[in-house]
């Protein structure tokens, strides 16, 4: 059983590994005043659990593992209600789906948080603002909500090229 100083460790290595690689519009920190949609994998509701806390009135999205087009009609549309547009992606390499819902909403006000793999920006280059987690734990999500929400200072330099992913 983890003990408290353990806890407080974890959390923060993960708080120290979330990294605003690119924020071209300036949407992070979100302001208070920001209107709010966040797109998650339906199985992945500790996201929502790790966000919701931040903000009143957050719009919620849960798409499909694999996203559907009607989820991604439902993520284009919700992005049009709001000042702000968050979607988790995890290895899109393996669900190329996740690059459709992302490169279907307006580059200029979506932020994409890479749960895992730091290399799903190469599936949406136009995207203005990507975070990333290095991980799909969920001492990572209450990380990444919190550098989202102002709630930690992020790191702005990322461990790696992500301009060059690693040959196999």
């Amino acid at each position: 059983m983890p003990t408290e100083a353990n806890a407080a460790l974890v959390e923060e290595i993960f708080n120290a590994g979330v990294t605003v690689a690119r924020d071209e519009a300036g949407l992070l920190p979100l302001e208070d005043d920001s209107s709010v949609g966040i797109a998650f994998p339906g199985t992945r509701y500790g996201i929502r659990a790790a966000c919701e806390g931040y903000a009143d009135g957050v719009n919620w999205l849960a798409f499909n593992g694999s996203p559907t087009q009607a989820d991604v009609a439902a993520a284009r549309g919700l992005a049009q209600r709001v000042d702000v547009m968050i979607v988790f992606t995890r290895d899109v390499d393996f669900d190329p789906a996740q690059a459709d819902l992302v490169n279907a909403l307006p580059p200029d006000k979506t932020v994409v948080v890479a749960l895992q793999s730091v290399y799903d920006l190469l599936a949406f280059p136009e995207i203005s603002t990507y975070v990333l987690t290095y991980s799909p734990l969920d001492p990572a999500l209450d990380a990444a909500c919190a550098a989202l929400f102002g709630a930690i200072a992020p790191s702005t330099r990322a461990a790696v090229d992500l301009d060059q992913p690693p040959t196999q």
